[in-house]
């Protein structure tokens, strides 16, 4: 799953005009981030933990059930930075779920 994820990451740093999703304050950097942790646990549904690992180089799952609850919020608010966002990496990330699926010859959720 892992080498999906890392294309979705790519793919969600080019589209927002990032380079990577380092570990820094800066706005677009954390929005991308607690946006992917979303995605990624809503479409593949990898543990908290891993998603932790995957984006932040820690195990601590506190941060990502933080940043999944800010999107849900700013959904809620329909955040223009945010809804744009996720509804431009929304089709990547079916598109490389149903990808690993195939590869690993998986039953769909």
């Amino acid at each position: 799953m892992q080498p999906h994820a890392n294309e979705l990451i790519s793919y969600a740093c080019r589209f927002a005009g990032i380079s990577n999703i380092a570990e820094n304050r800066k706005n677009k950097n954390t929005q991308v981030r607690m946006l992917l942790a979303y995605l990624i646990h809503t479409n593949w549904g990898l543990p908290y933990q891993h998603i932790a690992v995957l984006l932040y180089g820690r195990k601590d799952h506190s941060t990502v059930l933080h940043a999944i609850q800010r999107v849900r919020d700013l959904i809620a608010v329909r955040d223009t930075y945010v809804t744009t966002l996720l509804h431009q990496l929304q089709p990547e990330a079916e598109r490389l779920r149903k990808k690993t699926i195939d590869q690993f010859n998986l039953r769909a959720a």
